[in-house]
């Protein structure tokens, strides 16, 4: 069993070159590569592998160090005890080979060794040092690994004497870290504090500290080191908000120079009729005539009375300025429904005077007084009046008659299109869709043939008394 270790109680790591340089310490280490390398290593105590927390091992345990690289390097581990002195744990007289493999775990003692490591007073803060090289490291500056005695004393002699080891070896070649532990019970120290300082303009606002009042200004909190969140509120003024971290030591001050909130305007809503209800931004807020007062900005008002229309608009309200609207209410439109059938049935429904459909047709309507036309080819056009209700159904049956023959001789006008379907108008009227004969007085007509809603033919022609004319046409 190799002497048991004893760890430093507190210890302040010194980076590479510090001690020359003035520069500030890191508490993370005792030799630091400053320029980054690709070679990685990592060293930690077995009841903490995740090097989460402060582990405590109590007087007379074992404690086992692992340690782990990307690479295959030459692994050193050093302990540094309270007293200054300096235990080179690896290599040691029992394993004495340091060559790690690339992502290989090393344990040390390893499981059936015949060392073991135990834990002794004093109590406090322990550390291990790993130094991995590419290269073997002369060491003999630093330790007699012969007679197992340390040739320096303390962090600072260490951190100076390992920083030659690796002065001749190429920047990326080798690489630290360190692990620590506490010996006996461990309580953290306190976090370290600063102090905030905070004014505003007005002073006497509120101050609120992650939400909780801490105060007025003029303000001095002392803080633990951390982020937090500031507000500020004044009457009459806007809040003042920010986010800020306080660092132990130092001092961090807030001056802030608050606004005022903007003046409120007004906004008078009439109608006609009045009467109705005011909304803003979907809000009952009264009924016309009403005088509200609001906020700058831009709004959504709507007006509703029983039986008009609802009116909506968007305002936008200045500082201190007086708006107005003045709204003519427009009645509700009401609607009932049109039903018209005919017999015989198919046939065109014109409202208006505009063609609408088919028999049997039924549509909504507004309320009001409206012409129906039902044509159907071969038979007389049918017409009447009707009154559209709000909220009834209004019909119109319209049964067709036969035209009247005509007197005297008459000729017949046969029209053919290769698409049949096509509506045939005479002289402008809608006599019937192709293919369809004509039974016509003797004279000249204008022939119109539509299809698709387009005229696709459009001549004057000629009917003789008991003759036959054809037009055939091609509409595509």
């Amino acid at each position: 069993m190799i002497r048991s270790i004893h760890w430093l109680h507190c210890l302040l790591l010194i980076a590479l070159g510090s001690l020359a340089l003035g520069q500030r310490i890191d508490p993370q280490r005792i030799i630091v590569n400053p320029v980054p390398t690709d070679l990685q290593v990592r060293v930690w105590v077995d009841k903490d592998p995740s090097k989460s927390g402060a582990p405590v091992y109590q007087v007379g345990e074992n404690i086992r160090v692992s340690v782990q690289t990307n690479q295959d390097a030459y692994v050193y581990l050093f302990g540094v005890l309270p007293s200054g002195d300096i235990d080179l744990i690896l290599p040691n007289p029992y394993d004495q080979d340091n060559f790690i493999r690339a992502n290989e775990v090393a344990t040390f003692p390893p499981v059936g060794a015949r060392y073991t490591f135990d834990v002794t007073p004093p109590f406090g803060e322990s550390v291990v040092l790993a130094v991995a090289s590419r290269t073997p490291l002369d060491l003999s500056r630093v330790y007699d690994i012969a007679n197992n005695r340390a040739l320096v004393n303390g962090r600072q002699e260490l951190g100076q004497a390992m920083a030659i080891v690796v002065e001749p070896l190429p920047d990326q070649d080798w690489v630290s870290d360190v692990a620590f532990y506490y010996v006996g019970q461990y309580t953290p120290p306190p976090p370290p504090t600063g102090t905030l300082v905070i004014d505003s303009n007005p002073a006497g606002a509120t101050v609120y500290i992650n939400g909780q009042r801490a105060g007025t200004t003029p303000a001095t909190l002392t803080l633990d080191s951390g982020q937090y969140s500031v507000q500020l509120t004044y009457p009459g003024y806007e809040p003042y908000r920010t986010t800020l971290s306080v660092e132990g030591g130092t001092s961090t001050r807030i001056s802030a120079n608050l606004r005022r909130i903007n003046l409120s305007g007004t906004l008078a809503v009439t109608s006609n009729p009045p009467g109705a209800q005011v909304f803003v931004n979907g809000q009952l807020v009264g009924n016309t005539p009403v005088n509200l007062s609001l906020n700058p900005g831009s709004y959504t008002l709507e007006l509703r009375r029983q039986g008009y229309q609802t009116y909506r608009t968007t305002v936008a309200i200045a500082p201190g300025a007086n708006s107005r609207v003045n709204v003519n209410l427009s009645p509700a439109v009401s609607q009932g429904v049109l039903t018209v059938t005919s017999n015989p049935s198919n046939a065109d429904v014109y409202v208006n005077g505009r063609l609408v459909g088919r028999t049997p047709y039924s549509a909504r309507l507004n309320s009001g007084t409206y012409t129906v036309e039902v044509r159907r080819a071969g038979y007389q056009d049918y017409r009447t009046t009707v009154t559209v209700q709000a909220g009834r159904t209004t019909t119109v049956n319209a049964t067709l008659a036969l035209p009247a023959p005509p007197t005297g001789s008459t000729g017949v006008l046969s029209v053919v299109t290769d698409v049949p379907g096509a509506d045939v108008y005479i002289d402008g009227r809608l006599a019937g869709r192709t293919p369809i004969n004509l039974q016509l007085r003797p004279g000249r007509y204008t022939l119109e043939v539509r299809s698709g809603g387009r005229v696709v033919y459009r001549q004057a022609v000629q009917v003789r008394p008991n003759r036959t004319t054809t037009v055939r046409i091609e509409t595509r």
